[in-house]
């Protein structure tokens, strides 16, 4: 199987350092990352303070890949907020998994995809603010996940530190490789079947995260 680049964002809804809210910005940062399978996170569809701009569709338009997107909130019908993955190749299935907490309700959204002869599992998450409800909901993860027995792949804001509970919970089972970038809450763990290439991290002010990218193939 080719190298393939693995893209995690919180985009924070195109909003960046600026405070300025422009998508395009965003989609640009994210073509500079040239990533094959990314997981977006705070992503909104036609809320008032983006614009009324349905953002999964923009971006797969603009970066010319298939997405999905999970609502984990929904303001009104139709106007909604959660997370997106974006695709170099068709989607065979996704589903969004709703977790527990007493916070803003969270998600983990999921989705196949079919690279070469090799069946793929893809997660994308952002987890909440309080530890308690973090715990939650990586059990959760872990119950969803550990299912999978095909190449698997999570990524998010997990809004959790190195070496915290959360991430040796996920740690025990996967392994987390973008340890050479700034201390920040997102996270790329693999399963073991694969090798990573390279990891870092894409400066770009069109968020207050930085994308992080890795390179990784099959064992």
């Amino acid at each position: 199987m080719q190298k393939i680049r693995i893209v995690t964002f919180n985009i924070r809804h195109g909003q960046g350092i600026d405070n300025k809210v422009d998508i395009k910005r965003t989609a640009q940062a994210l073509s500079l990352a040239k990533g094959d399978l990314m997981g977006l996170q705070e992503v909104d569809k036609y809320t008032s303070r983006s614009g009324f701009c349905h953002q999964p569709r923009f971006l797969g338009h603009m970066l010319l890949k298939h997405w999905v997107f999970g609502a984990n909130i929904e303001w009104l019908p139709g106007i909604e907020y959660g997370n997106t993955i974006l695709s170099q190749w068709p989607l065979i299935y996704y589903r969004n998994h709703l977790l527990p907490g007493s916070g803003e309700q969270r998600g983990l959204l999921e989705a196949g995809i079919t690279i070469g002869l090799h069946k793929v599992h893809f997660f994308c998450t952002h987890l909440g603010l309080k530890y308690e409800d973090r715990v939650q909901q990586v059990d959760r993860i872990m119950e969803i996940v550990t299912k999978v027995k095909k190449p698997l792949i999570i990524v998010g804001d997990f809004n959790f530190k190195r070496g915290s509970r959360e991430f040796n919970t996920l740690s025990e089972s996967f392994h987390e490789v973008t340890g050479n970038t700034p201390e920040q809450p997102d996270f790329i763990f693999l399963s073991r079947h694969w090798i990573t290439i390279s990891s870092q991290p894409v400066y770009s002010g069109a968020s207050d995260h930085l994308a992080v990218v890795a390179e990784i193939r099959l064992a």
